[in-house]
């Protein structure tokens, strides 16, 4: 007779400790079901539950033909300590929950429930209740004679033991079934698992029945019983701690281990039974045992009767042990005779097959030396497909040593360094593929890589061997494309895409052409090719080529009226998939997009994940969104996180289960993250993160050092750029972010009130918010400014950079107001005036320029390249042109104060304030969110890449127009006035006319848009937006015994407790 104890069933304990006596017992790891006569897991089949875990039990319970012997956890004895839950918990949303401790576990035949399990334990004797009574100090409580409330139990949600049963549904309807026979209360306790998203479901359903409350299980158990008439439970193991307390349950469930004991109808509830507990409680310690006795077999000995009568039933032995073993040789056999793969070894189209044949190509290395050749190269591309690429190379390394004339090993280490960025082991590797194999994938290859090391006239020479070899093939003319663009020779680049069009038909080689003609401000060209391709025979090409002409102009409805009208294009192509996506966010329709992207397949998997979590926090469904994020940590590879998707994790983690569960997280991206230019933008925004989590870890245990500066972050830049190695072609931008860092440091030793990292650092948002409020108090004038990019294009460049100045103001200009303004000297005068007057400027942070100058080149015409430029452009003319008196902050200034809740302190302190605005109904939104007064309000046009998804009003251009009105308006007596600013690179401006007039000007700029429901900004700011639960309160607790930042709360308070009274 055979047992196998999958361990893997369970990931919490070690079951390889249960005893089994009288057969041969095999430890088997891994996912799947392997045949025996009896089968040793921990938990129950369920079918929703999709992780392998889950399918490890249920592929368990439906191909094991006899016994399966159950280990469950414990029902009379267990506690409860704080702990931080595991990741898979912290993106279902669920709440911080307390660790069940199990001096015991359930042991049974066939399940753990009322209706399936065999404990072999009726009629018990008393020993083992009077052990654990003595032990945790229980007693019967006699049976309640009233009570304040019904107490109505839920349950985990898709738990095994609801049987498929929908719990917000049933609580739902129980809860209305009990307000049809009894006039009691009722109140609903929450497991303490449930997530976010369910108990709010919850909520909202249970909302409509009457004089129902609802606990969400922070309360002990015990507290919320002790008043209760009596419990209602579907199968939940809470009936067992009511008969305990002496209140009656009711339980509606077989499954319930009670169910057999106790009222099984709502009917009784003003009368339920009170049955007597004693050799119920007897019965149910001889079903668990401690963890010694399942190892030295006493739990096995006690049910070995059931299992006996088990495999009674089922028909003794399965004659199949062993079985397992023998398929995975014959599937190292059939491969190694040239058979027909089987399907349960390399069919790998999931990530856990991919790992099987890890394991198992590793040991047919060793065990048949003679075909050593092909199992290492099955090896490497195993690792290759799960992500491991530092190891696939190394072992595509040794395989191209011992085998220098097999190709297969050098494309596959040149696939690998590619992943790494190691161009110049790629470079090698795909030349000595092509010397063996000289295809047009290894010449591809080849001149890619020598693109990639900046070897232009090598890369040439391989691109033109490619056309000349496989004319056509796309690859050699876009690679001669690639270099006349990095050259700059814009006419050669054009002729390429024409070329690529006319020979090749591509069409992405007109919306390139297009794009190129644009950024070269030749938009009279770009039209005439849109209008001949619509004229012509390829509705795909005419639908690419006019996307960046349209992006261009920020025609977003001509935009989403031509591709909504064009679905069959639209779905297929990713290009145009993403286009209209990001127009129906800007047009505030992301629920549309989302169904849209649901309906097209286009795309790689990835890019999928990333565009959805987008537009699911476009939506402002941020539970789904962080669903998603939870799929890709757990089948992800470290690949598919971008800084993007960084900050929204740590801050879910954080939010959920605290510390600990956020530094796993970054410990995961400082373990995992490749030495690639995306690898370095993960880990520098790791080190971003940790200091932010150390602020927020000192806010929690309300301590002072919350106020603390901390390590300075430009140090902690600078050390990783010295210590971390770069990757190839990435020395130039690595260099510029040193620079910053270098001017950092200089600005913080010339500047008394340098508070550079306010998202990060919880004390230097609290010293600027305290700026804000000592100036009013003291009726002094104030201006704070934030320069962005947009600020940056408007000042001048460094002498190399100066070549992309023009080109770079024009877009900018398009960007903010559309074509027909033009920026003068003496707007750009005042631009530079503003900023010299300003008390308060924030500068492009870190965090956001290394990012933008490490992902794009300073010298990339694109609009990365632009962004680059101009958050450096602004860096540069700020720390040469403010004041040594003038506070420094990030220009980020104003999502920091609502990341940590500090508008909430800070607004209702300001009590009335006046608006320069795009947004008619902002005001009533901070009437009614904060208490405050709307003095005036001037309404300005809003930018017009953002026009067409706001109300925007009617009448001139911002600039001039609006802009001229603005200056006479705000020219008179405005001391002690506070304004909130909204209005792009003109509200600095309006903010120096402001502080002339002696009033109080806060730039707050997309704070706006996010406050009035536009989210117009990343996924990362939108995050940061969003202040974590329980944040505001405990900067407010913390702020309260600070004498400083005591200031920040309301004038009565915050004035008593500067003169030494808090009471």
């Amino acid at each position: 007779m055979h047992a196998r104890i999958f361990t893997d069933s369970v990931s919490f304990m070690d079951i390889s400790m249960f005893r089994v006596e009288g057969m041969q017992v095999t430890i088997t790891p891994g996912w799947k079901y392997k045949p025996c006569d009896v089968a040793v897991m921990y938990g129950l089949a369920n079918p929703p539950r999709r992780s392998q875990q889950g399918r490890l039990r249920n592929a368990i319970y439906r191909e094991h033909n006899g016994p399966i012997v159950v280990i469950e956890s414990s029902l009379i004895g267990r506690s409860f300590n704080q702990r931080l839950p595991g990741w898979l918990a912290a993106l279902r949303r669920r709440p911080l929950r307390p660790r069940q401790v199990h001096p015991y576990y359930r042991v049974a035949v066939g399940g753990a429930l009322g209706d399936d399990a065999d404990f072999c334990a009726e009629n018990s004797p008393p020993d083992r209740w009077e052990r654990v009574q003595a032990e945790f100090g229980i007693k019967l409580t006699p049976y309640r004679t009233e009570g304040d409330y019904i107490l109505l139990v839920g349950q985990v949600p898709k738990d095994a033991s609801l049987r498929g049963i929908d719990m917000v549904r049933w609580l739902h309807e129980t809860a209305a079934a009990i307000r049809k026979i009894s006039d009691r209360s009722i109140l609903i306790r929450l497991h303490p698992s449930t997530r976010w998203r369910d108990q709010e479901a919850i909520v909202d359903a249970c909302s409509t029945v009457p004089r129902v409350a609802i606990s969400r299980g922070r309360r002990p158990f015990a507290d919320e019983v002790a008043n209760a008439w009596v419990c209602v439970t579907l199968s939940s193991g809470a009936a067992i701690d009511a008969l305990i307390a002496g209140v009656p349950p009711i339980c509606l469930s077989p499954a319930s281990l009670a169910y057999r004991l106790c009222s099984n109808s709502l009917d009784d509830i003003e009368h339920p039974k009170k049955p007597e507990r004693e050799q119920f409680m007897r019965d149910l310690c001889h079903s668990q045992w401690t963890p010694r006795e399942m190892s030295d077999g006493t739990a096995w000995r006690h049910i070995f009767p059931a299992v006996e009568r088990e495999m009674a039933r089922t028909g003794g032995d399965s004659g199949e042990h062993g079985a397992g073993r023998s398929r995975v040789i014959w599937a190292v056999q059939a491969d190694h005779q040239g058979h027909h793969r089987p399907e349960t070894v390399l069919s790998m189209s999931e990530k856990q097959r991919w790992a099987r044949s890890l394991a198992l190509w590793t040991v047919a290395a060793r065990i048949l030396p003679g075909k050593r050749k092909r199992y290492l190269h099955r090896r490497a591309t195993a690792l290759f497909m799960l992500g491991r690429y530092g190891e696939a190379e190394l072992v595509f390394e040794e395989l191209r040593s011992r085998n220098p004339d097999f190709s297969g090993g050098h494309e596959g280490a040149a696939r690998s360094a590619e992943k790494l960025d190691h161009w110049g082991i790629a470079a090698e590797a795909w030349a000595a593929a092509s010397r063996l194999a000289p295809g047009r994938k290894a010449l591809a290859g080849h001149a890619a890589a020598l693109l990639k090391l900046g070897r232009l006239a090598e890369a040439e020479a391989a691109f033109g061997q490619l056309c000349e070899r496989f004319p056509a093939e796309i690859a050699g003319y876009r690679g001669l494309e690639r270099i006349a663009s990095e050259r700059g020779d814009w006419p050669l680049a054009l002729q390429m895409q024409d070329v690529i069009w006319k020979t090749l038909s591509d069409p992405d080689a007109m919306r390139r052409k297009v794009l190129l003609l644009v950024r070269l401000q030749r938009i009279a060209e770009a039209k005439e090719i849109v209008k001949e391709l619509e004229a012509g025979s390829s509705p795909l090409a005419y639908l690419l080529a006019s996307m960046p002409l349209l992006e261009a102009t920020h025609d977003w409805a001509t935009m989403s009226q031509l591709l909504g009208t064009n679905e069959a294009q639209l779905l297929g192509n990713w290009q145009l998939l993403h286009s209209y996506l990001g127009v129906l966010g800007r047009l505030g329709r992301a629920d549309e997009a989302l169904d849209v992207l649901d309906r097209s397949r286009a795309g790689k998997e990835a890019a999928r994940k990333k565009l959805r979590i987008n537009c699911l926090i476009q939506a402002h469904r941020y539970f789904e969104a962080g669903e998603c994020l939870r799929q890709i940590w757990e089948h992800g590879s470290i690949d598919e996180f971008s800084p993007e998707l960084l900050s929204p994790m740590v801050s879910a983690a954080w939010e959920v289960g605290g510390a600990g569960l956020a530094n796993v997280v970054l410990d995961r991206v400082d373990a995992e993250a490749p030495h690639t230019v995306a690898g370095e933008l993960l880990r520098l925004s790791a080190i971003f993160q940790r200091t932010r989590l150390r602020s927020l870890n000192c806010l929690v245990s309300s301590s002072e050092s919350a106020f603390d500066q901390g390590p300075h972050i430009e140090q902690l830049v600078r050390d990783h750029l010295a210590h971390s190695p770069g990757s190839v072609g990435a020395e130039n931008r690595r260099d510029a972010v040193r620079d910053i860092c270098g001017i950092f440091v200089r600005l913080r030793s010339g500047h008394t009130d340098f508070f550079p990292d306010p998202s990060f650092v919880l004390n230097e948002a609290l010293e600027v918010a305290t700026c804000i409020a000592e100036a009013f108090d003291e009726l002094k004038p104030l201006s704070l400014i934030r320069l962005g990019d947009g600020e940056g294009c408007m000042l001048p460049y460094r002498p190399e950079l100066e070549v992309f100045r023009e080109t770079d103001r024009e877009a900018t200009q398009q960007t903010w107001w559309g074509r027909a303004a033009q920026v003068d000297d003496a707007l750009e005068w005042q631009l530079k005036e503003a900023i010299r007057s300003a008390d308060v400027v924030g500068l492009p942070d870190l965090d956001r320029t290394s990012r933008g100058i490490l992902s794009n080149s300073l010298e990339a015409l694109g609009d990365g390249g632009r962004n680059a430029r101009g958050l450096l452009a602004s860096i540069d003319f700020a720390a040469g042109n403010t004041s040594k008196q003038a506070v420094l902050t990030s220009c980020h200034i104003h999502q920091s104060l609502s990341f940590w809740g500090i508008w909430d302190l800070l607004l209702p302190r300001l009590g009335a304030v006046s608006l320069i605005t795009c947004h008619a109904k902002l005001g009533g939104v901070l009437a009614q969110r904060h208490g405050i007064t709307i003095e005036t309000v001037h309404l300005v046009p809003p930018e017009h890449k953002y026009a067409a998804g706001f109300a925007s009003i009617a009448g001139d251009a911002h600039y001039p127009h609006a802009f001229t009105r603005l200056r006479d308006r705000l020219s008179g007596q405005l001391r002690g006035r506070v304004f909130l600013i909204s209005a792009g690179m003109l509200g600095k401006i309006y903010c120096m006319w402001i502080r002339q007039a002696g009033g109080i000007a806060i730039d707050i700029g997309s704070a706006a848009d996010f406050w009035c429901g536009h989210d117009t900004r990343s996924v990362a700011d939108i995050v940061t937006y969003r202040s974590p639960a329980g944040v505001a309160e405990q900067v407010r607790d913390l702020a309260s015994e600070h004498s400083r930042f005591a200031r920040l709360l309301p004038l009565d308070t915050s004035a008593k407790l500067l003169l030494g009274n808090p009471a």
